[in-house]
């Protein structure tokens, strides 16, 4: 293992102790402060075509969020769909179609499979809510290891789309620095409580 996976694979142990020991009161308030400045950003504001990311219970929960987009009437709304070839945004049609996604093998919804439905790319994303595990407040940003969203990030941009990169981070999510590798994708803006 190279030092810098080492470091990455450290730094993700110290955050998700970090996440476990907040409290349900402080996820709670926090996940409202953060949904709060995302839906009144310029960015989503400004974005009819948004992929976000299904939270874990570990992550900020984006169900407000989804429902928002779905409440305007005037957006789209793209979920991650993962298999063994990479990760795909896949359209959503209604929150009943967001509700009812099968769970896969990280027990997260997705879109059971890509057919009949619109990817992100070809629809033209103008945003992406990008999860992660620890961020820096310069836009430098943890995954889970295995570089679905940096993938996904450069074949937007391969593809001529250059859509707003956001990120919601707990408190405890901040860091000062974080190890990267020319792999690494930065978000545009990290959200804080």
């Amino acid at each position: 293992m190279t030092p810098v996976r080492a470091a990455k694979a450290e730094l993700r142990k110290v955050i998700r102790n970090a996440l476990s020991s907040m409290s349900p009161e402080q996820k709670q308030s926090e996940t409202e402060s953060l949904v709060m400045k995302f839906l009144s950003s310029p960015e989503y504001q400004n974005s009819r075509i948004i992929s976000v990311y299904v939270s874990t219970p570990e992550e900020v929960n984006t169900w407000d969020i989804v429902q928002d987009i779905f409440k305007s009437g005037s957006r789209k709304c793209f979920v991650p769909r993962f298999d063994g070839t990479g990760m795909h945004m896949l359209r959503v049609h209604s929150f009943e179609d967001y509700n009812t996604l099968p769970l896969n093998k990280w027990n997260i919804s997705q879109p059971e499979s890509c057919d009949g439905r619109e990817e992100g790319v070809s629809a033209g994303l103008d945003l992406i809510l990008v999860p992660g595990l620890a961020f820096t407040k310069d836009g430098v940003r943890l995954g889970r290891g295995k570089g679905y969203y940096d993938s996904y990030i450069a074949r937007c941009l391969e593809a001529g789309l250059k859509p707003h990169l956001l990120s919601l981070s707990f408190s405890c999510q901040l860091c000062e620095n974080i190890p990267v590798t020319d792999r690494d994708r930065n978000v545009d803006r990290v959200i804080l409580p």
